[in-house]
């Protein structure tokens, strides 16, 4: 299981979401890894719609569809949130974290 320190840095804690989605160093999150990360975030669409997003994502945030995002594709990704709005709140990035079983100490 993986595991961010207590007070980690937000940029530590998208790149430990990044890890937990299946992104290993220097590696990419794809199509399938990528849904599963809009899933915990509230995306309920079906396949054709999650196409659709998908190539929305790629061409907003700067990655290769056929490639995959890499951790700096990735955390366009999570900033890019819904419709455009504000970052994603660090107490949302913990939820999902805990979704994917990544160990997050308490105080």
């Amino acid at each position: 299981a993986h595991q961010v320190r207590e007070n980690a840095t937000r940029p530590e804690k998208i790149l430990a979401l990044f890890h937990a989605l299946g992104g290993q160093t220097g590696g990419r999150l794809g199509k399938q890894e990528l849904r599963k990360y809009a899933q915990l975030s509230g995306f309920e669409g079906d396949d054709e719609e999650w196409d659709q997003e998908y190539e929305q994502l790629a061409t907003v945030c700067g990655f290769d569809a056929k490639k995959g995002a890499d951790g700096a594709a990735f955390a366009d990704v999570v900033d890019h949130g819904e419709e455009n709005s504000n970052q994603r709140a660090d107490d949302d990035l913990n939820t999902l974290l805990s979704k994917l079983d990544v160990k997050i100490p308490k105080k």
